[in-house]
Formats: structure tokens, C-alpha cells, sequence
């Protein structure tokens, strides 16, 4: 399979450099969430319909960030067969909870939600 040849030609440090940068990025955003007032901080939030934004959810959805931007960040420093599985499990997750909530509660934003949701099945299916 073509995807299958891609996906091995990948070299470790390609895919550690990734994980790297999502979690400094992940990191970035749950800390602008929490602390600052910046574009970064929108980024996420701006998910959600107008209607969500309460400062209780903000701070939750900041700490799910802070979360698995921590274990991205550990996982491409600390890279093993364990570590690739756990991220990439992160990266399940995070397409599943935005597409359920999107579904069930209509919540989200649905074309801001679909980019999130096809990127972390990219990047599940990479790791």
C-alpha cells in the first residue's frame, strides 16, 4: 500500500519533531487559555458555538490541552514503541470527543471541528 511505504520512509526524528512541536503548541495554547489573552488563545475556543463560552468550560477544555500536549511533548523527547502508542491514542481521542460533541450536542463548529478531527486521524494513523 502507498500510504503504508510513506508512513515507514518516515524517519524517527521526523515524527519525534512532530510530536514536539504539537505539544509546545498544545502547551502554548491550554497556558494562553488559562493565563493570557492572545490569538493563540482563541484558537481553540473559537471551536465552539458563542453560546459555550463559559469561563468554566474554557478552563476544562485547557486543562484536556494541557493534558495531552504533555504527553505529545514527553512522547517525541522519550520516543518508544509505548510512548508513539500512547500519543497517538491522544490524537484518537481528541477526532472522537470533538466529532461526538459536534454530533450530539452541536456545539462545535462543524468545518473548524472536521480540520481538527481529519489532522489528528492523520497524525493517529502516522504514529
Amino acid at each position: 500500500m502507498i500510504s503504508l511505504s510513506i508512513i515507514s520512509s518516515l524517519t524517527p526524528n521526523f515524527i519525534n519533531s512532530i510530536l514536539i512541536l504539537n505539544g509546545i503548541y498544545d502547551l502554548f495554547c491550554s497556558f494562553s487559555i488559562l493565563f493570557l489573552s492572545n490569538p493563540f488563545s482563541t484558537l481553540h475556543l473559537n471551536m465552539f458555538n458563542s453560546s459555550f463560552h463559559i469561563p468554566i468550560i474554557n478552563r476544562l477544555l485547557a486543562y484536556w490541552i494541557l493534558t495531552y500536549g504533555s504527553i505529545r511533548l514527553i512522547s517525541g523527547i522519550y520516543p518508544s514503541n509505548i510512548t508513539y502508542f500512547i500519543s497517538a491514542n491522544t490524537y484518537l481521542i481528541e477526532a472522537f470527543c470533538y466529532e461526538y460533541e459536534l454530533f450530539i450536542n452541536n456545539s462545535m463548529i462543524k468545518n473548524k471541528i472536521r480540520f481538527v478531527s481529519i489532522s489528528s486521524l492523520f497524525l493517529f494513523f502516522l504514529l
